[in-house]
């Protein structure tokens, strides 16, 4: 019985390279096929989940659910799949509710695996071949729309081919935009942050930014270009420049909110929206408006309610 035992645990040391390696094919695959065809992610997740079944690292991993803080708080990414099956309970509509499980199942399969896998973190160098096949998914996303586009405008003559919906024809282009943009900040980060990138690679990047900036705006998604000018701000101003700026925002908002001084709020609302879409501080018209409203109505804070006067 013990060399039983013994020639099973052998087996399992042995089999789990191999199920990480399966692991590690699987991943990148459905990252590149996220923006390219959705039809095909719901299979791969699914061999994802029946390799997690056969590696069976969570017969130990289970337990440390409740012990480990960073795994439990990886699994609670899964409550709001949990808040939507308690729902189940008052739905009037089963079947619509039952398919909505269904649609919304990667909230619970996806922090599973990776809360209960060993080891926990993702290696670094796995983590870039994920970010590079989603760039590469992204990138033959693009050549199949402006492909289409073409042969519709040139042999059809359909107008506005390159444009919205007619451009993305077989994907909402607000989806499409939100992942452009995700693999602009990524090509955009590897080129910022990787000094040992070739030359070339670097100019292949910047062109390919280029390009992924370019049918981000064909695809008119207004929360595409909002997520753009995000994008920008950020690598602008870099990470000390974004938390100064949402200090300037978020600190005065919280004292006008806790001493109800309704018009500042208003004002830094109304400011931040605008911020999303505008340059507000690359011209006269907006600092100026920002920088001496702003300090009024912080003076108005230290009282106890602001009184306009004739």
């Amino acid at each position: 019985m013990e060399k039983i035992g013994n020639v099973r645990s052998f087996v399992k040391m042995k089999r789990k390279p191999i199920h990480r390696k399966i692991f590690h094919l699987l991943l990148p695959a459905v990252v590149f096929f996220i923006p390219v065809y959705g039809r095909i992610l719901p299979p791969l997740i699914f061999l994802l989940f029946l390799n997690w079944l056969a590696e069976g690292s969570y017969v130990v991993t289970f337990a440390l659910l409740l012990r480990d803080k960073k795994r439990a708080a990886l699994f609670s990414f899964s409550l709001l799949y949990l808040l939507y099956v308690a729902g189940m309970s008052w739905s009037s509509n089963l079947a619509y509710g039952w398919f909505d499980l269904e649609v919304k199942l990667s909230l619970l399969v996806f922090p599973l695996l990776f809360a209960t896998r060993e080891p926990f973190y993702l290696e670094k160098a796995v983590t870039r071949r994920i970010f590079l096949f989603f760039v590469a998914g992204c990138f033959a996303s693009t050549l199949i729309l402006l492909g289409h586009a073409a042969i519709m405008m040139a042999v059809f003559h359909v107008e506005k081919a390159f444009y919205y919906t007619q451009l993305s024809w077989y994907f909402h282009p607000g989806y499409l935009a939100m992942y452009f943009t995700f693999a602009i900040a990524i090509a955009g980060y590897g080129i910022m942050e990787d000094d040992s990138l070739a030359r070339r690679f670097r100019v292949g990047g910047v062109l390919l930014v280029i390009h992924l900036f370019v049918v981000v705006v064909l695809l008119n998604s207004k929360a595409g270009w909002i997520s753009l000018f995000m994008v920008v701000v950020i690598f602008a101003l870099g990470i000390s420049g974004l938390a100064l700026l949402l200090f300037m925002l978020v600190f005065p908002a919280v004292r006008a909110f806790r001493r109800r001084e309704l018009l500042y709020l208003v004002f830094l609302a109304v400011f931040a929206v605008n911020i999303l879409v505008e340059s507000m501080f690359e011209n006269q018209a907006g600092v100026i408006y920002y920088a001496l409203f702003n300090v009024i109505l912080f003076t108005t804070v230290n009282q106890e309610k602001l009184k306009i006067k004739d």
